[in-house]
């Protein structure tokens, strides 16, 4: 074999930070860092390019072997006001500029590689109110990770200061290698209630891919593949190890899309990342009967592609110590193979001082660079050349933010018509997230700012409703006063608020006065709590009386010697500030904290013309808007609402069972036909109306034919035809479906279910001696069968 390179042009490669404005002295009022090295990094860097020479200034930090960020010490100088009164903000913003080669394309014997950068940028932020204070005391770890390039800012705003005090000096921050008892110990802390067998398989591919090792003790630039060189851009010392195929860290993670900053720099979270693959490789190869080390051999060829690696894993010291006995029957396998949860990162919030040095869209742009001046121009030309409304706008902007934010060249993502122009690609390719974040909210101020502000027409005369429409600059400094929480948790951000805000300022009582519904709004939500259910460390933000309620439930069904129903829940969440899915033009009640979505990929959200009702009925015998929808849509007691709940559990694995296997339709087929017909079907005939069902296309009257046959009326059995066909053909449908999806459609439904929640849980959920929620999984019209929230009587106020 031997690789070709198709591309070996890194762009972007040395687009890095962007340097803050420093600003030491306002007047009376003074900030500087005092205790840091001031001095930039050494040639060849330069402002807003990445360092990558060994030589750095003396802000070097190593990360932790236990994980987690390093403490970071700050003594500032500060004159004219008084911290404790005026706090100091601090931001620290990692950066590192990943170049590999990605495979794609070629043959198997020439496979084809194309460079490709990866920017794996993070935030966190704070506030002191001392001049001397620590970022990341071991007291208090931060909850994700970064590293390499970072720029540490502090700032303050005196009253009485014409402007922000900003200093900022450059950090570098390094990894140090876990040792192997360390690795090892993680694999069994982060499956701790698994099979010790699965522990050996994992010891064995850990011990491999980079031999317990996570960061290269030497800078990197090259190697050879096969005979063919490959070079890329330079990683210092001690930055993760990344194989020329982007292998990344402990487990050698070969997915560039799919790399964060916390994947690539916390050794934890990269073996948690790997560990994931190969659990996914592992249920893939199950079979009932088989041995754990046959198993395990079948797991490491799946995750590896490679019989030879399989082979070596197993005769290595940790494969050999992999059970040779067999899986036991009734062996919870889906428990051992559950994924384990990986960091997500927070959003962090706007840095105050940027925007207090933009007052408003056009003087931001005449601030600008040259690149960001020429794309946002080419944006807003693009988008207002084909949408001349603002309401339009406001809703279309989400989905451009999104797919600019995910745009890649080599893939030739689909972009919006005209921003495809090379000043807006150029923005595209070489910004940092956050970069581009704040460009794309320029862009969509400097839109607002062009849009005709819209009137209205009526009765012959024209009303003018400039009045009532508020400035992108106002909209953008009511933006920054809304609390750092509320604004992390708006839909789609900036773009997002732009949508909702006429909304959320009714629903607070003001709004015509963004002042007093700002106040309203971040008092209201400074209230919420964590979920804790069906654990304490579940932390979805929800109003306390949703979470009292939620307690309400846990309590009884501990009580009713049901709480394994709770420990089935894998995730409970939902709060978002956002339009609801089903009615658009109101605001969701996740949006207040009153509601909860319980395992959302398994328990979906389905519009009722899109639940395959007649072949569930036909299948199951049940109306899943019949009598035990109607029972559990109105609190009674836990031991009224059991039986219906458990009903619509059971019909639900029936008909998955029913569609897992073409044995399983024919056997639902079978069922179907007496439940309709009145009639049973001996072997022989049912293999013959299975096989006329499952034709293409089915062949109907003879299907009607068999079954009149075997009893049925002429119009039951023409009924029992078409549902026999339809329900072949949604096999068909629910074969293509490889993932359950939260908005579910009739074939997604068929393959995964509709109702995957233990049906204790629903029932202690809904039960008036429980939590006394609505259950939207017996709702009228549109069945979410995650969703559980406070009925209208019970949600408090908002101010």
């Amino acid at each position: 074999m031997t690789p070709v390179i198709k591309d070996a042009v890194f762009n972007g490669r040395d687009n890095g930070l962007t340097l803050p404005v420093r600003r030491l002295v306002d007047g009376p009022y003074e900030l500087t860092i005092g205790n840091l090295d001031r001095a930039d990094p050494p040639s060849p860097y330069s402002a807003g390019g990445v360092p990558r020479s060994n030589a750095f200034n003396g802000n070097v930090f190593t990360l932790s072997t236990k994980g987690g960020m390093p403490e970071i010490k700050l003594s500032c100088k500060i004159g004219g006001f008084d911290p404790a009164k005026t706090p100091i903000i601090w931001r620290l913003q990692s950066f590192h500029v990943l170049g590999r080669y990605q495979k794609k394309g070629g043959t198997k014997e020439n496979p084809n590689y194309y460079a490709k950068v990866v920017r794996l940028g993070d935030e966190w932020q704070g506030a002191s109110n001392s001049a001397a204070f620590s970022i990341f005391p071991a007291a208090a770890p931060a909850d994700h990770v970064g590293g390499g390039h970072a720029l540490l800012s502090v700032a303050a705003r005196p009253p009485g200061a014409t402007n922000w005090l900003q200093d900022v000096v450059h950090v570098r921050i390094i990894g140090a290698n876990p040792d192997e008892a360390a690795v090892r110990a993680h694999i069994r802390r982060a499956l701790n209630k698994r099979d010790a067998n699965l522990w050996h398989m994992l010891d064995a591919i850990f011990a491999w891919e980079a031999g317990f090792r996570h960061f290269n003790p030497s800078s990197s630039t090259k190697t050879k593949y096969k005979g063919v060189p490959f070079e890329w851009p330079t990683d210092p010392a001690q930055y993760p190890i990344a194989a020329f195929d982007f292998g990344v860290g402990l487990s050698q993670f070969t997915h560039p899309d799919d790399l964060t900053a916390s994947i690539a720099w916390d050794w934890r979270d990269n073996m948690n990342a790997g560990i994931n693959i190969f659990l996914d490789a592992l249920g893939r190869s199950y079979k009932s009967g088989i041995s754990w080390r046959v198993w395990a051999l079948k797991g490491w060829k799946a995750y590896n592609g490679a019989a030879s690696y399989a082979d070596d894993r197993a005769a290595s010291a940790d494969g050999k110590l992999v059970s040779a006995g067999t899986v036991p029957a009734g062996f919870d396998v889906k428990g051992l193979v559950a994924r384990i949860p990986l960091v997500k990162a927070p959003v962090a919030p706007p840095w105050p001082v940027i925007t207090a040095l933009v007052p408003e869209a056009a003087a931001s742009v005449a601030r600008a660079d040259q690149a960001t001046r020429d794309g946002v121009a080419a944006i807003v030309d693009a988008v207002t050349a084909r949408v001349t409304n603002r309401e339009t706008l406001v809703w279309l902007w989400p989905q451009l933010e999104k797919q600019m934010m995910a745009f890649d060249g080599h893939l030739k993502t689909t972009l919006f018509p005209g921003l495809d122009a090379p000043a807006v690609v150029a923005l595209l390719e070489t910004f940092e997230p956050a970069e581009l974040a704040a460009a794309l909210r320029l862009a969509l101020m400097t839109a607002l700012e062009r849009i005709t502000l819209p009137v209205e027409e009526a009765a012959g005369a024209i009303t003018a409703t400039i009045s009532a429409t508020a400035s992108s600059a106002d909209i953008l400094s009511e933006w920054n006063q809304l609390s750092a929480f509320v604004r992390s948790n708006i839909s789609d951000g900036f773009a997002g608020f732009q949508n909702i805000r006429g909304r959320l300022y009714t629903q607070f009582g003001a709004p015509g006065n963004p002042a007093k519904a700002i106040e309203r709004v971040n008092a209201y939500y400074k209230q919420m709590v964590g979920a804790g259910l069906p654990k304490a460390s579940f932390k979805s933000p929800v109003h306390p009386d949703l979470k009292i309620r939620l307690a309400k439930a846990a309590t009884l069904l501990a009580a009713k010697g049901a709480q394994p129903a709770l420990n089935t829940i894998k995730s409970v969440g939902g709060f978002n500030i956002r339009p609801n899915v089903n009615s658009p033009g109101q605001l969701s009640n996740h949006s207040f904290g009153w509601a909860v979505d319980i395992d959302p990929e398994i328990n979906p959200n389905i519009k009722k013309t899109n639940l395959p009702l007649a072949i569930i009925a036909a299948f199951t015998g049940v109306d899943l808007y019949g009598a035990e929808s109607v029972q559990l849509r109105t609190p009674a007691p836990y031991d009224t609402l059991l039986p219906a709940a458990t009903i619509l559990s059971r019909a639900n694995a029936a008909f998955v069972a029913a569609f897992a296997t073409a044995a399983g339709l024919k056997d639902g087929m079978g069922t179907a036909v007496t439940r309709l017909c009145g009639a049973t079907l001996p072997g022989s005939k049912l293999t013959t109306a299975y096989a006329l069902a499952t034709a293409v296309p089915a062949k109907l009257a003879e299907l009607g034919t068999l079954l009149e046959g075997a009893g049925a009326t002429p119009a039951k059995a023409k009924a029992a035809a078409r549902v026999l066909a339809d329900s072949a053909d949604l096999f068909r449908k629910a074969a293509k479906v490889s993932a359950p999806k939260i908005i579910g459609i009739e074939a997604s439904v068929a393959r995964f279910g509709f109702f995957n929640l233990a049906p204790e849980a629903a029932a202690g959920l809904a039960a008036s001696d429980g939590g006394g929620l609505r259950w939207l999984g017996a709702a009228v019209a549109t069945k979410d069968y995650m969703h559980f929230e406070l009925f209208g009587a019970d949600q408090p106020k908002l101010f």
